[in-house]
This record gives C-alpha cells, sequence and structure tokens, in this order.
C-alpha cells in the first residue's frame, strides 16, 4: 500500500501523541487527587497560638525582603547583560571580528540563560510567598473570609477522584489481563454503561461517558503543566 506524505505526517504525530499522553495522563490523574485533597490538608484554622501566628508573619516578611533583594539583582543582571550585548554589537563590524568574538558570546548565552533560571526562580517564590500571604490573612480574619464546608467539599471531591482513578486503573489492567484471542472477556467500567443504557436511563450513558472523556482530557492538560 503507497503511504502519501500528509498520512505519514499524521501518524507520526499521532503516535508521538499518545507516547507523551503515556506521561502526561497518569501524571495528571494523581496530581489532581493529591492538589484537591492537599487543599482540605493545608486549610486555614483559626488562629490558637498567636505566638506560632506571629512567628509565620516575621517569617514571611523575611521571605519577601528576599524576594524584593532577588529582583532587584536580577534586574541590574539583565540590565548589565543589555549594555554588554549593545557594545558587543558595535564592535563586531566585520565576520573575523564576529569570529573571534565567538567565546564572548558563547559567555554572554550562558549569562542570559542563568538569569532567565533566576527569573523563573523568582517568579515560584514570588508564587509561594502570595499562597502563604492569602493564608495567613485568611487566618487573621477566619471567621469572615473562611468557609469550612468548602474545604471539606475539597475532601470529598479528592476522595471521589481517587476512587475514580482507581476504577479507571482497575478496568484497564483487567482488560488486559483478561483478554482471550485479543478481545475483552470481563470488561470493569463497559458492563455499567451498557446496563444504563439498556435502562431507562439511557439517556445518561452517553453523558456519563463524555464526562470521563472530558475528565481523562482535564487530567491530560494537568499533567503537561506539571512536565512543563
Amino acid at each position: 500500500m503507497d503511504l502519501n506524505f500528509p498520512v505519514y505526517c499524521m501518524s507520526m504525530m499521532t503516535t508521538f501523541g499518545w507516547f507523551l499522553l503515556m506521561f502526561y495522563l497518569p501524571t495528571g490523574m494523581w496530581s489532581v487527587v493529591f492538589s484537591t485533597i492537599g487543599r482540605y490538608i493545608t486549610r486555614p484554622v483559626p488562629v490558637t497560638d498567636s505566638a506560632h501566628f506571629n512567628r509565620q508573619k516575621a517569617e514571611l516578611q523575611l521571605k519577601i525582603s528576599k524576594i524584593i533583594a532577588q529582583g532587584s539583582r536580577i534586574q541590574q543582571t539583565r540590565k548589565a547583560i543589555e549594555v554588554d550585548r549593545l557594545r558587543k554589537h558595535k564592535d563586531d563590524q566585520n565576520i573575523f571580528q564576529v569570529m573571534w568574538s565567538l567565546p564572548d558570546m558563547i559567555g554572554r548565552y550562558r549569562q542570559r540563560r542563568n538569569c532567565l533560571a533566576e527569573q523563573l526562580l523568582f517568579e515560584n517564590n514570588c508564587a509561594v510567598a502570595e499562597d502563604l500571604f492569602q493564608k495567613l490573612d485568611k487566618v487573621a480574619v477566619y471567621s469572615q473570609r473562611v468557609e469550612p464546608c468548602k474545604y471539606y467539599g475539597y475532601l470529598l471531591a479528592g476522595i471521589a477522584l481517587l476512587a475514580m482513578n482507581l476504577n479507571m486503573t482497575v478496568h484497564l489492567y483487567k482488560n488486559l489481563l483478561t483478554m482471550v484471542d485479543k478481545k475483552t472477556v470481563s470488561p470493569w467500567l463497559n458492563t455499567p454503561l451498557i446496563y444504563i443504557k439498556e435502562s431507562y436511563w439511557a439517556p445518561l450513558a452517553p453523558i456519563l461517558l463524555s464526562v470521563i472523556g472530558f475528565y481523562l482530557l482535564w487530567c491530560a492538560h494537568i499533567g503537561h503543566n506539571k512536565f512543563g
């Protein structure tokens, strides 16, 4: 059979997409569970120890001071790199000078890379400090800004997602282990869907299947963000 170039490209992209899905989907499925339950574990609680609360505020202030100093250092480094780049650009008038300044170009590339890595660390520290500030702010006025039922909802949602992930894992491995002549003998999730489809609640079967599909798509997106 002749295989033209567009079909070949689509086949390669599909194979590569499934290869990435093997990493993104499981990572996202369990990341959603841990992050949802983690919101309950790290929920704001009423202040019972004022010394501990004041100590957390002092740590946050110290962290913010370090972040400000880090941001100033990054800004100065970027300015120095830009000034050096403009000066080198004026000096490099011909190809021989460019070749002669190749080590300097590599050095500037390393400086930019190190500056970018420090900037990513700076942004991460800012996000952590902001989360800690929001938590302390809610703790300070717990009765006005915290709804305890919301975090119990996160806990119940995490338990439900955990049960769904375990069901899908059992469904996958049971299909693979009980396959005879390349046919599934005892599917795990297919049987309830078929039962719903043949019952009075038949319209719920495609809706439930769509919800599962969108959930897997959402998990793959979360896994992509975690890997990225």
